[in-house]
């Protein structure tokens, strides 16, 4: 059956996304995203790979969240919403995207939560992902080994600002 990449790109208007547009051409995401795939909801088989996952993680598996190369800045946010539409609370997905991938990967003492010590790779978001978790799109801020960016235009903020990076299309 369809993944949930098809699955969302039926479900919204990705090209219209202005911050998207912004970091991406518009010819690539426009033969993808305009030119969609239209498919019967019983069609998408990735709903069963979320609940499975949901019942790994109620008997103690920890899961992580991958993006598999899919649309850049929301192939991650794709998975995470699927992971919600498998049964997952939205706080279960939030750490199946942050905490328990980097506990996976043995990097848990750095990075997958906050807390002091831990390096400050971070996302600061306008609505919280645990009333909706398509808030998690909401993206204010982005901060990379304590470099703060504006999220809209990754001008770089704080003690050395910098000017949002030019588009190249």
């Amino acid at each position: 059956g369809l993944n949930s990449e098809f699955y969302w790109y039926q479900h919204d208007e990705v090209w219209k996304n202005e911050r998207l547009r912004r970091f991406t051409p518009a010819g690539q995401l426009d033969a993808r995203a305009r030119r969609r795939l239209m498919a019967a909801e019983e069609d998408y088989s990735y709903i069963e790979v979320s609940r499975a996952a949901k019942a790994l993680l109620d008997a103690g598996v920890k899961v992580g969240l991958g993006a598999h190369g899919q649309l850049d800045g929301l192939g991650a946010h794709w998975e995470l919403w699927s992971l919600q539409q498998g049964g997952m609370t939205n706080l279960q997905a939030v750490r199946a995207a942050t905490l328990h991938g980097a506990e996976y990967l043995g990097l848990d003492a750095d990075v997958g939560s906050i807390q002091p010590g831990k390096l400050a790779d971070m996302i600061v978001l306008d609505r919280s992902p645990l009333e909706s978790i398509r808030n998690t799109t909401s993206i204010r801020y982005v901060m990379v080994n304590g470099r703060l960016f504006d999220a809209e235009t990754m001008a770089e903020l704080g003690n050395q600002p910098r000017p949002a990076p030019r588009s190249h299309w």
